[in-house]
């Protein structure tokens, strides 16, 4: 869904605003996300919420590895694949999101036949 469309679906249920509820506590998002609480499209909303383009690249790089993690936990290896792929194309190599990324995309490579 197009984020316009996201903004206007959340006010149509009520929504206050088309501020995220999340905004200003990252990464509770990835947490709860990872815990089931959330899904990735409002894991996505609360990324999308950050209005600073440098720090949205930032905490996209740890909602793409650690989703990426799940992932790979569930044995959803061709997804796991995917964000890791993800996190080190958005190019933060000072965080060690996107070092732990190329490190996963580096050992799948290594294991699949």
């Amino acid at each position: 869904m197009l984020p316009l469309a996201r903004t206007e679906a959340r006010r149509h249920a009520g929504a206050r605003s088309a501020e995220s509820p999340y905004s200003g506590t990252w990464p509770t998002p990835i947490l709860e996300s990872l815990q089931g609480k959330i899904t990735e499209a409002e894991l996505l909303d609360a990324v999308e919420s950050e209005r600073d383009a440098h720090r949205q690249r930032e905490i996209l790089t740890e909602a793409l590895f650690y989703t990426g993690q799940k992932r790979l936990a569930e044995n959803h290896v061709d997804m796991a694949v995917n964000y890791f792929t993800a996190t080190t194309n958005l190019n933060v190599p000072y965080f060690i999101e996107h070092h732990l990324a190329m490190a996963e995309l580096e050992k799948l490579r290594h294991a699949m036949p």
